[in-house]
């Protein structure tokens, strides 16, 4: 990114930083929490799949959904994947497991606002020995892609913290070559149209200087009007809420050792903004979603 940044962006990098650093400062010695991970899952490959590295309400859960999703909605070859605030790297790597799985190897390039993370990412990166994706420090409303150079484009986890949506899907579709597709979990950021807000604490938890927040109605008329087509704008109600719920549970059960590794107060955070989560879906005012868009051909 240009190092000379305008005061409206150097504000909103600041409140982006400041609510994740409030949860997962303490990731920042990685070599320390990895090694507490290690201690505490019994060894690396079990540690990695703890997703301490992933942020977003859905976990390794909701990556592992977009990536089987941008698959089977796939035209043609899977070279080039772009991920959207791809924070300190966590879905990246896990997208690199999973393809390989799946006998596909793309080049895995994320874009993350906050040049502090891209730097972290690369620590995380070399701790646990997946260098592979690499993260470039970027703003997904100006993408520092070439036009038609990418296969697929993903957000998960990260969308609801994406601001000016309709910039960002202009230059999804702009980079991304025809038959292309962008597939993306929106957990907080989108309400049913006829809904009444999200209640006090939802907003304490997710604020709107943080959380971008539209209708549906309004996200689908953003996909179009970037010129995409819209393939699946599925409700995950039924599938997030027992997992917000789930993911709960465990963080309670693992209170002694999340409280351990992040702080009283990050953890209490965490909990908070999963519980309001889970509360405002049972309201039906938050409505999570898979979204699928593909790039026209001709």
């Amino acid at each position: 990114m240009d190092a000379a940044l305008s005061p409206s962006k150097s504000r909103e990098i600041d409140i982006q930083r400041a609510y994740h650093d409030s949860i997962f400062e303490a990731l920042l010695p990685w070599e320390k929490i990895w090694q507490m991970s290690i201690d505490m899952a019994g060894s690396p490959e079990a540690a990695a799949t703890l997703g301490i590295d992933l942020i977003g309400h859905f976990g390794p859960r909701g990556v592992t959904l977009v990536l089987d999703q941008l698959v089977l909605q796939s035209e043609g070859p899977l070279s080039n994947i772009v991920e959207l605030g791809s924070g300190f790297g966590g879905a990246l790597r896990l997208a690199r497991r999973h393809l390989l799985a799946r006998g596909l190897s793309p080049r895995l390039t994320g874009i993350e606002l906050i040049r502090e993370y891209c730097s972290l990412a690369a620590t995380i990166g070399r701790v646990v020995g997946d260098v592979e994706p690499f993260i470039v420090n970027g703003d997904a409303r100006q993408l520092p892609l070439r036009s038609g150079s990418i296969d697929a484009v993903f957000a998960a986890g990260s969308a609801s913290f994406l601001r000016s949506m309709n910039q960002v899907l202009s230059e999804c579709a702009r980079v991304l070559r025809p038959g292309g597709v962008v597939v993306m979990t929106d957990e907080v950021g989108l309400r049913p149209d006829s809904q009444a807000e999200p209640n006090e604490e939802f907003l304490k938890n997710h604020p709107p200087e943080v959380v971008a927040q539209t209708t549906i109605a309004g996200r689908r008329a953003e996909i179009e009007a970037a010129g995409l087509v819209v393939e699946t704008m599925s409700s995950l109600l039924d599938w997030a809420l027992p997992l917000v719920r789930q993911r709960l549970l465990m963080l309670r059960f693992m209170g002694h050792c999340a409280t351990a590794m992040f702080g009283h107060e990050a953890y209490e955070q965490m909990v908070g903004t999963l519980t309001s989560a889970a509360q405002e879906y049972e309201r039906r005012s938050v409505q999570p979603m898979l979204l699928t868009a593909k790039l026209p051909r001709g």
